[in-house]
């Protein structure tokens, strides 16, 4: 029994890693990257509608700005670093070293995210912006009770909880056009207004699942994920902005409205199994009859879906040869690209070397906890080339457990 129910129950996770196969939200600005994304009260031309439309209206904005291109992605787990995997992969585990796995991954389940975006041609001139891009999300979570079950095996007289699982993902892109305009003294509004054509989305609908292994074992399990391969929508983004000397203040609301149609190719699969009564000794010869399970794929009517929203809120001082930039982004839910866990960011870019700004920055809270950013730019003539990075944990990458790269360039006039 115990062998098939463990069979019929991981269908579940195996439906959840697949989940997790898509591209995620946007990540395609570099110097946002290197100054760990303090960037709402920085971001200046075609990078505005990105983190706040309304700094198009700043004063200080470039004449014309041409995003050539711009891509960059962030990969990363609650869990384990490179280290720690290289130390573990291949080799027999003592008991202490498997505890020390398990240790290290929180009670609430193992969590895998993708963030990763391009940002295609797109255009600023004055407080007018049209920009094209390629965005998506992916995260996953797995019940802590299966890797118990891999690193452990089944113990006696042990429950396990396999139903706590849960995956989202996404990829589309979307065409933006932006505008800002002033409503008091130096005070002004920004908006984006998105069309977007889904290429994918799959999600966890329901998980559910436990047995119990002793004397008289029982369990049952379940999982359902739709997906759709097609649709299109919209997105509506607001931001308020404020110059006072040298100071910027500047507030986002990043998909304050949206909605995506799937209706292409919409299905969805089902798995179960469940135990007619215990196992026991004396009946585990008729385990076959004792185990009902199965899976269907069904098509299903098209659905709608939201894009997760978030909202920033940024300080910036810029001084002769140095900047400072603080953010603060609240998720209202966790789903991918967003957590409801706070994340705070502090920027800073010296531009001692006009045609070298370098950043460095900190960040914590949110999906990555303490995070370390750097990065730099080149300027030759109106030509720009930036390229940033972030990790979690230690300045070693083998220490993180998230890694951020991003490059991309521009013309500015």
């Amino acid at each position: 029994m115990f062998k098939k129910s463990t069979k019929y129950s991981l269908t579940a996770l195996l439906v959840l890693f697949f989940v997790n196969s898509a591209t995620g939200q946007t990540y395609s600005h570099a110097r946002s990257l290197g100054m760990a994304r303090a960037y709402t009260a920085v971001a200046r031309g075609v990078a505005a509608p990105i983190w706040s439309p309304a700094n198009l209206a700043f004063r200080d904005r470039p004449g014309f700005n041409l995003n050539l291109v711009g891509a960059g992605m962030l990969l990363g787990n609650s869990s384990f670093s490179k280290s720690k995997y290289n130390a573990y992969v291949g080799k027999y585990l003592s008991p202490d070293e498997v505890q020390n796995i398990l240790a290290s991954v929180p009670e609430e389940g193992f969590r895998l995210y993708l963030d990763s975006g391009v940002q295609a041609i797109g255009f600023a001139l004055g407080s007018f912006a049209l920009t094209a891009s390629a965005t998506g999300a992916s995260d996953l979570k797995i019940s802590k009770d299966y890797l118990r079950l891999a690193l452990e095996g089944i113990r006696w007289e042990q429950s396990y909880d396999i139903g706590e699982n849960s995956g989202e993902a996404f990829a589309y892109s979307s065409i933006t056009a932006s505008f800002a305009f002033p409503i008091l003294d130096q005070i002004y509004l920004g908006t984006n207004a998105s069309y977007i054509i889904g290429f994918g989305h799959s999600n966890v609908v329901e998980s559910s699942g436990q047995f119990y292994n002793g004397f008289e074992s029982y369990g049952d399990g379940s999982v359902k994920v739709r997906y759709a391969q097609g649709g299109s929508g919209y997105s509506a983004d607001f931001g308020l902005a404020t110059a006072r000397g040298k100071w910027n203040f500047g507030v986002f609301l990043h998909n304050a409205m949206s909605k995506i149609n799937w209706e292409k190719d919409t299905e969805q699969f089902e798995a179960f199994f469940y135990t007619e009564g215990s196992v026991n000794v004396e009946n585990s010869a008729d385990e076959d009859s004792l185990i009902t399970h199965g899976d269907e794929t069904k098509g299903i009517d098209p659905f709608s879906t939201t894009l997760p929203k978030e909202i920033r809120v940024g300080l910036s001082r810029k001084g002769k040869n140095f900047l400072l930039a603080i953010d603060l982004h609240q998720g209202f839910s966790d789903r991918p690209g967003v957590s409801k866990k706070p994340y705070l960011g502090v920027g800073t870019e010296w531009q001692g070397m006009r045609f070298l700004p370098l950043r460095l920055g900190l960040g914590v809270g949110g999906n990555t906890g303490m995070l370390m950013a750097w990065g730099f730019g080149l300027k030759l003539g109106f030509f720009r080339l930036d390229f940033g990075m972030n990790m979690s944990g230690l300045l070693s990458p083998s220490q993180s457990k998230a890694l951020g790269m991003a490059a991309s360039t521009a013309l500015s006039f």
